[in-house]
């Protein structure tokens, strides 16, 4: 009986624990192996890992394109911890693509690369 009160416990544990989980992961932006993006729906967040730092992000608009399908459209937006700046990310939903976006403080913005995202 103590066994499965331990069993259920842990995977009570684990279910708590996956809802935090990405929904959504996006690797080798740039064609970089190691340039990795997370988005996470639930808590609108995204996050970008760039080698050696890992930059946070904050939805900051959602837009539905009137095309055919339909495309949902989001903004995340964060600073860049590897350098100055800011850092842009545009999800489209519907296809499930990334293009990630470089501001530097002037404003300018410098693409960094796009790539497909999947589920992990």
């Amino acid at each position: 009986m103590k066994m499965l009160f331990s069993v259920l416990l842990s995977m009570s544990a684990l279910a708590s624990t996956s809802q935090a989980a990405d929904d959504f992961v996006c690797s080798n932006i740039a064609d970089v192996e190691e340039y990795r993006v997370g988005i996470n729906l639930s808590q609108k967040t995204a996050w970008f890992f760039d080698n050696d730092d890992t930059s946070e992000m904050h939805l900051t608009n959602v837009q539905i394109l009137e095309s055919h399908p339909p495309q949902t459209m989001m903004t995340f937006e964060g600073k860049d911890a590897g350098r100055a700046g800011t850092l842009k990310l545009y999800f489209n939903l519907t296809h499930q693509t990334v293009s990630l976006y470089s501001v530097n403080s002037s404003g300018q913005p410098n693409l960094v690369g796009n790539t497909t995202c999947r589920r992990p």
